[in-house]
């Protein structure tokens, strides 16, 4: 079975970041990398991460899935995975950090139809997800168009605590049933926020699925301290000088531009202070 790890970058707003995941990535795995981009600045990115023979990927162009700008990159996802060159693909978001051993994660991509990633110690039925839920109810979508009822699938999140999932780290192999209700659901939400990662938090207990623990994906505000992380996440810009995670990043970009990764110094604009 061919397994990879695939990225997807849309707007330049995550470049910098994209570059140092992909740098930590290649410390710690040596198989193939696909890195979609979907616009002229992107792409332009990808090809300079496909002309550095350290990073050893495979760039190709995906159409984006135009919508309101902070949500394009969420509606594109679904299609990056089932435009996957692979058979079991990793996704990882472009704000990831790798700094352990992924292995246990490659394995389980391959051993499953799906795994996904715990988002700390949260769960469906805490505070945060019950406002995003709530407006999640505002959807007016018939049972008839998807198939079975979105109220329902809210309801059974609420009314249980399900483990918390973030989809910047998970895998899916090819032929996941979940893949088209995902797609089909994340696009008819596209009004919402965060539609992919309701998504697939919503339609996740139908399947027959893998969970692996915080220490894949690790966000240092959602996640308590632990010694054994393996990829950092920094979404929310959880790399920004005003946060204790800082450092962590800041370290990783210097290598970068130590190296001159991608030709990152010609193009990144977040200056380091060391």
């Amino acid at each position: 079975m061919t397994c990879g790890i695939v990225y997807l970058l849309t707007s330049n707003r995550l470049a910098a970041r994209f570059v140092v995941s992909l740098h930590s990535l290649r410390q710690w795995y040596d198989g193939p990398v696909t890195v979609f981009t979907t616009r002229p600045e992107s792409h332009e990115i990808g090809e300079r991460c496909a002309q550095d023979a350290a990073l050893r990927i495979d760039h190709r162009q995906i159409c984006e899935r135009r919508a309101a700008v902070q949500t394009a990159a969420y509606l594109t996802k679904p299609k990056a995975i089932a435009e996957s060159p692979y058979e079991a693909t990793v996704f990882l978001d472009a704000d990831t950090l790798i700094v352990g051993d992924i292995s246990k994660l490659l394995l389980s991509a391959q051993r499953h139809d799906i795994t996904a990633t715990v988002f700390g110690c949260w769960t469906t039925t805490d505070d945060h997800y019950r406002e995003l839920l709530g407006k999640w109810r505002r959807l007016n979508i018939s049972n008839e168009t998807l198939g079975y009822s979105l109220t329902e699938l809210i309801d059974r999140a609420l009314d249980a605590a399900h483990p918390a999932i973030n989809i910047g780290v998970f895998a899916m192999r090819r032929g996941s049933l979940l893949l088209g209700e995902w797609d089909r659901l994340t696009l008819a939400a596209r009004t919402m926020p965060i539609p992919d990662e309701v998504s697939f938090q919503l339609l996740l207990p139908d399947y027959s699925h893998a969970l692996l623990g915080m220490e894949y994906n690790y966000h240092p505000v959602a996640c308590p301290p632990r010694d054994d992380i393996r990829i950092w996440h920094f979404a929310g810009g959880m790399h920004l000088p005003n946060v204790h995670s800082h450092e962590v990043w800041l370290a990783e970009y210097d290598e970068c531009r130590r190296k001159n990764v991608a030709g990152i110094n010609a193009w990144s604009r977040i200056d380091s202070p060391r």
